[in-house]
């Protein structure tokens, strides 16, 4: 099941591909992200997340980072360990122009998943867009 969510942030494109493209930070703005290393920031590096579940809950969450593409500014990523329901699940962010501001298109592909999980994931997605467009609206 594909998920997806997007956002219009008043920042350029160059801003915003900026910090996705690092695949380093994701705490500054996903704040359920309570901290995150990687260990390189070209295809198939990996990130290391400490994830904030509920009140007293975290966990670990380890993804792998597919592709970059510039010109497209298209960024794809695996998750390759995390609790239920999100191992195996395929992400792309994309970031392109919008009349002189950037349009983000945060999307997963989940294969197990049902209607709960998918809102999850959605919801997620709409946390780390609005965390996006705080962290970098003019």
């Amino acid at each position: 099941m594909i998920v997806s969510e997007s956002a219009i942030i008043n920042a350029p494109p160059a801003k915003i591909w900026e910090v996705i493209r690092s695949f380093d930070g994701v705490e500054r703005y996903i704040p359920m992200v309570l901290k995150s290393e990687i260990n390189g920031n070209h295809a198939g590096c990996e990130r290391r997340c400490n994830i904030q579940l509920g009140p007293n809950q975290t966990a670990n969450l380890v993804e792998r980072l597919d592709s970059i593409d510039d010109n497209t500014r298209t960024l794809k990523y695996s998750i390759i360990d995390a609790p239920p329901p999100f191992p195996g699940l395929k992400g792309e962010v994309k970031v392109s122009d919008h009349e002189g501001k950037s349009k983000v298109i945060w999307s997963g592909d989940m294969t197990n998943s049902d209607k709960e999980a998918s809102m999850m994931l959605s919801g997620i997605y709409k946390m780390a867009l609005d965390g996006l467009k705080k962290l970098t609206e003019e």
